[in-house]
């Protein structure tokens, strides 16, 4: 069973907060919602529960949803927030969006709601799993730079389509090579193979390339 969206609203109006709750509901959604009518409740409700997504009217009463954006990307950046509102205006939700919102729905329009939810929820998991990749690639990476700057062999990567190629310092450390010394080409690399071993190594090392093979294996 999915669990319901957690949501809190920014709306004084209880007819319309019992509208925009009717209208998600319609959209199949199983939805957990907040009711904030005010700046205090907004705030406090905001650092008491954990929430997938916000939704906030323009004008309150002494408040007003561009300060309710402002109060949430400061604290929870990554909270995606969707104004709601009948007073916003072309031009105020274009700025609203430039200061970080993630969508705009007229009140007018509800019937818009449900696909803006499921867009901006979609486009946020989306986010979050690309970062969570990142972070799991850059600790990978990290963890291969400590073993490499560790390893005593000469170790190299290269870019089959440009060619380049990445040493460690293998190579000052086995042949005394300064780093100023060494180029990033393979050429640089086939030209330091033994010459009556180059022939040898290079076509066995094409054919490898031309093959399904995952490894290869050549010694000179």
């Amino acid at each position: 069973m999915e669990n319901p969206i957690r949501i809190l609203n920014l709306e004084d109006n209880t007819f319309d907060a019992t509208i925009i709750a009717l209208e998600l509901k319609k959209e199949y959604f199983k939805v957990d919602i907040k009711v904030a009518g005010n700046q205090a409740e907004f705030e406090e409700l905001l650092n008491s529960y954990i929430f997938d997504l916000i939704l906030a009217d323009n004008n309150l009463p002494n408040y007003n949803g561009i300060l309710a954006l402002q109060y949430a990307r400061s604290n929870f950046p990554d909270l995606p927030f969707i104004f709601v509102s009948g007073t916003l205006g072309e031009e105020k939700a274009i700025l609203a969006i430039r200061y970080g919102a993630s969508d705009f729905v007229d009140k007018s329009h509800l019937e818009k709601l449900g696909h803006a939810v499921r867009r901006v929820l979609n486009e946020t998991h989306a986010k979050s799993q690309l970062i969570n990749l990142n972070k799991v690639i850059s600790e990978s990476e990290e963890r291969l730079r400590y073993v490499v700057k560790a390893n005593c062999e000469m170790v190299w990567d290269m870019d089959l389509i440009t060619g380049n190629i990445i040493w460690n310092t293998g190579g000052q450390n086995q042949f005394g090579y300064l780093p100023h010394h060494i180029e990033n080409t393979f050429d640089w690399w086939a030209q330091r193979i033994h010459p009556e071993d180059r022939k040898r190594i290079l076509t066995d090392y094409e054919s490898f390339l031309a093959s399904t093979d995952e490894a290869w294996h050549g010694e000179y």
